[in-house]
């Protein structure tokens, strides 16, 4: 008996090595080692963004001890670091440890990537564990988790393009919510302390983890409310004071900039046909569903949990109640939330990914629970062969989902002749993409070194292709960038061309004022598309470069609207030389709250058509030299 006891943790033990080695060789595949482990950061959709985000944390954070910051890199200047990296706040403070460690900014940044893929089976199998699930089923738990991670179309996609924090808390949100189960069936100092840890890093990875936490924590605790002694309601008031205090120093300056906020109901807008055509493999919306749809794993891990909670509802276990309500509420959001307007602004066909990884917990207990039972230990083979004849068809399914992800496995893209030259690609796929992290085009590294060489003293660019101008924004020095993604949901978007007028389809007269408005000195086209005739008389070709044609304005540009001088920008400081001290001055970069000017000297706020900010105003008398400085103190 002892023996057998001893083999068996000894397989159990080999079990969870293989597994472990399956997913961090996926791993590497779909992140290789040369783009990881590079000084150069990953690029690419919203990995170009984040980096400008932690670029600014650090700059912030180094030199003003603050983790925000007033940044004249993008918008005509914004306050960065303030909202819209509420997102990044664990990837910002990570690369800067790293970064002070000694490290590049790159690497850093990137290795935050790699622990997001690596942690899955750890953290899911512990999960699995406070769950009072066994050893086994546990691994069977992390093993699905990585399955999940790599070959669920939604999840592939977001960690794909760059939302890293996203579906690094949508795993991580499950960990809070087993150590607060165990600590509601026992209150225990040490359940209290871990869930507050556990809670206050996932919130820091990701504030949106706080919605699929919300309701079954809530139930947990007002389920055991009356049987809790007044130490346990104090400890769980300290959980929560905890999580708040862990995340106050980037959630009050959130709030002292809430004002600035705008709609966000983009991208991930669903509706109730969106369950249907998710079930069929169908995109719907790309926008919101992404181009490509792989959902066999997802519907089996979702149906398995209805199963398991079905048998836990039989069995009145307590962990039915919990799991009934998260995933319900999950699917709710992810699937009806576009309907309400609240739910609509954070987008919610993202919760579909907290939801699978939650739903592994019950699923694998049912499959779990299944296995021990009389029925499968009965079964005569005839039984076995129908199983095995019924489940072809799921295989079938679940390998082409697998298959689609290695495109060197599938069989050549063909054209069929004599079809008018229709092309087809193996199971009427568009396309077998390559879904890994990959290196950006070379030729995108020749446009900041031109803009270097170029841009003398008025640095303003608008940058046509949104990515590439987030990526600008952080990589030429001194750079003043009119771009980057037109979803940024604060008032300073205003200073985007395309924000006020979608595309192309500002007239000439409306470009002009505009570039006269906002100072714009260089503009870069995407190459892709056709130089816009219309805009000929305001744009002079300098450079066709692969990754953008450059163009430089003939409008006549100053970065005084009122006045005249010299002005020099830096990250929290705008520096004026040889100005009137006689004259009000009126300068074309954004207002803020926290501005302050010196010497004898004081900024106001001059309101700007269509642009709901507003610039600096200087009144007179000043004097001739000053700086205007981001102070801290709101005014």
């Amino acid at each position: 008996m002892l023996n057998h006891i001893k083999s068996s943790r000894w397989l159990l033990l080999i079990s969870l090595v293989v597994v472990l080695l399956f997913h961090t060789l996926l791993t590497f595949y779909f992140t290789p080692p040369s783009l990881v482990f590079s000084q150069a950061p990953l690029r690419g959709e919203d990995f170009d963004g984040h980096f400008g985000q932690v670029t600014r944390f650090i700059d912030a954070f180094s030199g003003w001890g603050k983790s925000w910051s007033y940044d004249h890199h993008l918008l005509a200047g914004h306050p960065a670091g303030t909202i819209g990296d509420a997102n990044t706040k664990a990837w910002e403070l990570w690369t800067w440890l790293l970064w002070k460690a000694g490290l590049a900014r790159g690497l850093a940044f990137n290795l935050f990537v790699l622990l997001s893929f690596l942690l899955i089976p750890w953290v899911m199998f512990l999960a699995a564990r406070l769950f009072k699930l066994g050893p086994w089923a546990a691994t069977v738990v992390a093993l699905f988790a990585g399955i999940l991670w790599f070959f669920d179309s939604q999840t592939h996609n977001f960690w794909w393009i760059g939302m890293t924090a996203w579906t690094f808390a949508s795993y991580f949100c499950v960990l809070p919510l087993g150590f607060f189960y165990r600590y509601m069936s026992n209150p225990s100092a040490y359940y209290a302390a871990a869930t507050a840890l556990a809670l206050g890093l996932c919130i820091l990875i990701h504030p949106y983890s706080f919605v699929p936490l919300s309701l079954p924590m809530f139930y947990l605790y007002f389920s055991g409310f009356r049987r809790m002694h007044r130490t346990a309601h104090l400890q769980v008031a300290a959980i929560a004071l905890f999580t708040v205090a862990l995340n106050s120093w980037w959630i009050f300056v959130a709030l002292r900039f809430w004002h600035y906020v705008l709609d966000s109901a983009y991208f991930s807008q669903t509706r109730l046909s969106t369950l249907l055509f998710d079930f069929l493999e169908l995109v719907e919306n790309p926008g919101d569903t992404a181009h490509f749809m792989r959902s066999g794993f997802r519907f089996l891990t979702l149906s398995a949990a209805v199963a398991g909670l079905i048998q836990w509802r039989r069995e009145r276990d307590d962990r039915f109640a919990v799991f009934a309500v998260a995933l319900a509420w999950l699917i709710f959001i992810a699937y009806v939330g576009s309907y309400f307007w609240i739910f609509a602004q954070v987008q919610p066909y993202r919760y579909v990914v907290p939801a699978v990884f939650l739903a592994l917990i019950p699923g694998i207990a049912f499959f779990s629970t299944l296995s021990q039972t009389a029925l499968v230990r009965d079964f005569t083979w005839p039984c076995w062969a129908l199983l095995a004849i019924c489940s072809i068809p799921g295989l079938q399914l679940l390998a082409r989902d697998v298959i689609f992800y290695f495109p060197d496995l599938a069989p050549s893209h063909y054209t069929i002749q004599n079809a008018k030259d229709q092309d087809f690609s193996p199971a009427s796929l568009s396309q077998f993409a390559d879904l890994r992290l990959q290196r950006q085009p070379d030729g995108d590294q020749l446009i900041p070194r031109w803009l270097a060489s170029h841009l003398g003293y008025y640095k303003r660019v608008f940058v046509e292709s949104p990515r590439l101008g987030e990526w600008l924004a952080h990589r030429v020095d001194g750079i003043e960038v009119l771009g980057g993604f037109l979803q940024r949901n604060i008032q300073h978007t205003d200073a985007n061309l395309f924000h006020r007028y979608p595309g192309r389809t500002a007239t000439a007269e409306q470009l002009k004022s505009y570039l006269e408005t906002y100072a714009v000195q260089w503009v870069i086209l995407s190459p892709e598309m056709p130089f816009p005739v219309k805009y000929r008389d305001l744009l002079r070709v300098r450079a066709k470069l692969p990754g953008g044609i450059i163009c430089e304005t003939t409008t006549k540009v100053s970065y005084f609207e009122q006045g005249d001088g010299r002005l020099s920008a830096s990250t929290n400081r705008i520096e004026a030389r040889g100005t009137d001290p006689l004259k009000t001055l009126v300068i074309r970069y954004h207002w803020m709250e926290t501005l302050a000017c010196k010497p004898n000297c004081r900024v106001q706020r001059e309101y700007v058509p269509n642009d709901a900010v507003g610039f600096i105003r200087v009144p007179a008398p000043h004097p001739e030299n000053f700086i205007i400085y981001n102070s801290y103190i709101f005014h």
